[in-house]
């Protein structure tokens, strides 16, 4: 009612810019995009752009396939790693993606309080395993985690 964020919803773990290069600004969502093509030339799925060319998206894939995924750069989640976007999840990415409207207010910030929801745990992938070309997040029911049971 104060126009303040008072209650939070979902904590995710991510990946900022390396040496600072996540800017520590106001923004809002102006753009969506299910596969954007990012710095490097590799993809980011469920992009959703807040500050210039800022974006929350998924950790990188290789192609637009969601069997592209580089495992490397997902098990580096949790630490900086970018080159300024915000990198989650792809279930995290696609959570802001389907909740989060054109317009939001979105702020980053710096602080070491992880926030009444804790620090959450990322996941790692061994990078021997024959399904680490997939996010072990991705809901999409072709997901072969999900069926590894």
């Amino acid at each position: 009612s104060s126009g303040q964020y008072t209650i939070p919803i979902k904590a995710m773990v991510c990946s900022v810019g390396l040496d600072d290069g996540t800017p520590l600004e106001n923004g809002q969502i102006t753009d969506k995009y299910d596969w954007r093509l990012l710095f490097g030339n590799v993809y980011g799925q469920y992009a959703v752009r807040f500050n210039g060319h800022i974006m929350f998206h998924s950790v990188p894939y290789m192609a637009t396939t969601k069997d592209s995924l580089k495992e490397g750069q997902y098990n580096l989640l949790g630490q900086p790693a970018s080159q300024g976007c915000i990198r989650l999840s792809v279930i995290d990415a696609k959570w802001i993606y389907d909740n989060c409207d054109r317009g939001t207010k979105v702020e980053v910030y710096d602080s070491a309080d992880p926030g009444p929801l804790g620090k959450p745990v990322s996941i790692q992938i061994d990078p021997n395993s024959i399904y680490k070309g997939w996010d072990p997040t991705d809901p999409d029911p072709a997901n072969p985690w999900n069926m590894a049971g």
